[in-house]
């Protein structure tokens, strides 16, 4: 370390040696210490402070060798005549793709610019948890992502795959890592991601670690990766999709792989549906199991959910749920919900979620039960008060809409 150390200040020292004294001597007068604005830097939000600073407490570990590694100084720092780091006259010298580094009192100003993937060596996994350092990583795997190239950060990142994905930036050099690396590497970051089967729900349904987990959806190959990402998914699967970044996971992989890759997935939700219908996240979920599942894995989803349509239709999120079922327009499923509102289409059109329900069941019931559902609501005594209700009068424009003949003629008169 105290050798890569050594070969970046004499990098920058020699290059600008020439160049800084002269600067200081003229713009030491011309140049008053004025502060640039923070986004040219560093963000000051405490969401995206710098992992490191001067403060001690907060510097990169002594190696072995007892040699201060680099750490990164804020470049207000240098323009501060207050602050330790303050260097005088040399504020032509930065501009914003510039890379500041420190150590032992002296600071070194590496311009990312003119840098190859082989002079950061040793820094990678640091560059990755710095903006500027991630858009750097992120250019060479964009632009330059040959097979040395992308072994030399893998190298370095294969054991921060955990510290990276819960990092702000770092998240973003491993998705665009996973986009360009090779299946043995892949396999590599899934195994870190999912050895601890607890953190790996922790790691889902944070807010990088689930883009980070979605990417590995999008470009996992082997029939080996996918089963492990499974078993991973589906030991706390609730928490996971009542999770507002978590059911995006699993939406992922619905939406990604076949039914029966899916199997275990559907078997969970299957297991928890109705509990799953009345959950914000949960409900989209189970929604999009039925709509791509068909025949009896279908059916078994839609089953539990009729004994309780009646409850479902009344709740915020089981409603939607109704109404998906509703969409499929499966008759003797139809039949069944009919046959569950009957009598109550009334009351149930007067609720706020459950009237779009009814709407629902006058766009995909059959004539028979649209009639007869028609039929309730004319000859309910309510019927008046059904016209001029808030919610009430737009189940009645559906039912002008969708009805024919002599029951439209009823509902006119």
């Amino acid at each position: 370390m105290e050798e890569l150390l050594q070969t970046f200040l004499n990098w920058n020292l020699n290059g600008n040696q020439g160049t800084s004294s002269s600067h200081n001597n003229n713009n030491h007068n011309n140049h008053q210490h004025s502060e640039p604005s923070s986004h040219e830097i560093f963000s000051t939000s405490s969401h995206n402070t710098p992992l490191t600073s001067t403060n001690p407490s907060r510097e990169f570990p002594r190696s072995n060798l007892n040699t201060q590694v680099p750490t990164f100084v804020p470049r207000s720092d240098l323009y501060s005549p207050s602050s330790p780091n303050y260097q005088s006259g040399r504020n032509s010298h930065h501009d914003n793709d510039t890379y500041i580094l420190g150590s032992s009192g002296v600071n070194s100003v590496l311009p990312l610019r003119r840098i190859s993937l082989a002079q950061a060596k040793g820094l990678i996994s640091l560059l990755a948890k710095d903006w500027r350092g991630s858009q750097f990583l992120l250019e060479i795997l964009e632009k330059n992502s040959t097979h040395e190239n992308v072994e030399k950060i893998f190298n370095e990142i294969r054991y921060h795959v955990i510290e990276l994905t819960m990092d702000q930036y770092g998240k973003d050099v491993i998705q665009k890592f996973l986009d360009v690396c090779n299946e043995e590497q892949r396999t590599h970051i899934l195994a870190h991601i999912t050895a601890n089967l607890w953190n790996f729900v922790e790691i889902a349904c944070s807010t990088t670690g689930s883009f980070v987990v979605k990417k590995l959806v999008q470009t996992l190959e082997t029939r080996t990766q996918v089963s492990s990402l499974m078993v991973a998914l589906t030991v706390n699967f609730v928490t996971l999709v009542k999770n507002e970044r978590g059911y995006h996971v699993i939406l992922e992989c619905l939406n990604r792989f076949t039914v029966l890759v899916n199997k275990h997935i559907y078997f969970e939700t299957i297991k928890y549906n109705v509990d799953l219908a009345t959950n914000k996240y949960g409900c989209h979920v189970l929604q999009q199991c039925i709509r791509i599942s068909d025949g009896m894995l279908k059916k078994t989803l839609i089953v539990d959910l009729l004994e309780k349509s009646l409850m479902l239709a009344q709740d915020l999120y089981g409603n939607y749920v109704i109404q998906c079922i509703l969409e499929q327009e499966i008759p003797h499923v139809n039949s069944v919900l009919a046959a569950q509102f009957e009598g109550r289409y009334v009351h149930l059109s007067m609720q706020k979620c459950s009237s779009h329900v009814v709407e629902k069941c006058l766009e995909f019931f059959n004539y028979i039960d649209r009639s007869k559902l028609i039929l309730e609501l004319v000859l309910s005594c309510h019927f008046q008060q059904l016209i001029q209700h808030e919610l009430g009068n737009y189940v009645i424009q559906v039912a002008l809409r969708v009805s024919r003949g002599r029951i439209r003629d009823v509902l006119i008169l």
